[in-house]
């Protein structure tokens, strides 16, 4: 129950900001992504659980051109287990470093669903340099566990 008015609330704020941003030119922007570094910390009961971090770096590969445009690191505590089906939560933080700025990058993500290559969606909350104030959504799905995933960033707002 927590969780689901933890999301309604998260998914609420995030939406009714996002249809009350005047219209602007919608970028979207897919990549490849290749974990180079992943680090589990048991830090909760010994084995997977509520109080674990997951800390990884991804390099972004377009999947257009082929080229490496960028990087992200991220950090997901689990936060959560549903006991209805075992599914862990984590809240997870993100930032995406790109030639022309970075994009800021937050939400819930249902690692279990991931693990099974079911997508996930996190929220862009802000930017640097040309993605200054940037609002949006990434969405993110596991293409081979557990170091390769395609994402696609739609940023809808910015400056």
């Amino acid at each position: 129950m927590f969780k689901s008015k933890l999301v309604t609330a998260v998914a609420a704020t995030v939406l009714s900001t996002l249809v009350a941003l005047p219209a602007q030119a919608v970028v979207t922007r897919t990549y490849f992504e290749q974990t180079v570094n992943f680090q589990y910390i048991d830090g909760g009961a010994p084995g997977r659980g509520v109080g674990d971090t997951l800390i990884f770096d991804n390099i972004l590969i377009n999947q257009t051109t082929g080229q490496v445009e960028g990087t992200k690191s991220n950090d997901c505590d689990t936060i959560w287990q549903d006991p209805s089906n075992g599914d862990f939560w984590s809240w997870c933080e993100e930032t995406i470093y790109l030639s022309n700025g970075t994009l800021v990058v937050r939400g819930l993500f249902n690692e279990i669903a991931f693990e099974a290559f079911q997508p996930q969606t996190v929220f862009i909350v802000n930017g640097t340099g040309y993605w200054k104030k940037a609002l949006g959504y990434e969405t993110i799905q596991q293409v081979r566990f557990p170091d390769q995933a395609v994402s696609t960033i739609v940023v809808l707002n910015k400056n």
